[in-house]
């Protein structure tokens, strides 16, 4: 193994992400999971995939795709919207 490969196998952005999540869950703060869902919206259009219990293609089933990916965009305007107005969502 090269000495630079041991960082990259540790995975340290993930790691950092879910500190940063389980910070923010603990503190009552949504609107940082609303950013991860929104990036998961992204992803899935640039990617084609998008995945909740299995992968679901966009050319092989278009319709659950697009259910899917606007569900992560919906969650995520929804979860960021809560932390900006909190007494319309409560």
């Amino acid at each position: 193994m090269k000495p630079g490969n041991s960082l990259r196998r540790h995975k340290w952005m993930t790691i950092a992400a879910v500190l940063v999540l389980l910070a923010s869950t603990l503190a009552g703060v949504c609107a940082i999971w609303g950013v991860v869902f929104v990036y998961w919206g992204v992803l899935a259009i640039r990617s084609g995939q998008a995945f909740l219990v299995e992968t679901i293609e966009r050319r092989e089933n278009p319709v659950l795709f697009w259910v899917l990916t606007a569900m992560w965009f919906g969650f995520g305007v929804l979860y960021i919207l809560t932390d900006i107005f909190p007494t319309q969502t409560a």
